[in-house]
């Protein structure tokens, strides 16, 4: 091999490495944001699930006032 062809396979490796590189680390932060999203999706159920149900009535009053003002909006 001459010394241009051992500079170029070189360049050649070295972006497709980075290429490799750069696909691992976008799949990482999309699962990252997945799993984020999924824990504050069940922080929130487990927050409307752990009220009080001695004063249900209050609490049914409440989700029907936002399911009304979601309606109106």
């Amino acid at each position: 091999m001459k010394i241009n062809e051992k500079g170029s396979v070189t360049v050649f490796i070295i972006i497709a490495i980075l290429l490799f590189v750069f696909a691992l680390f976008s799949i990482f932060f999309v699962q990252e944001n997945k799993k984020q999203t999924n824990d504050n999706s069940v922080d929130k159920i487990e927050e409307q699930y752990n009220q009080d149900i001695n004063n249900i009535n209050e609490i049914y009053e409440e989700q029907l006032e936002q399911v009304n003002q979601t309606q109106t909006n």
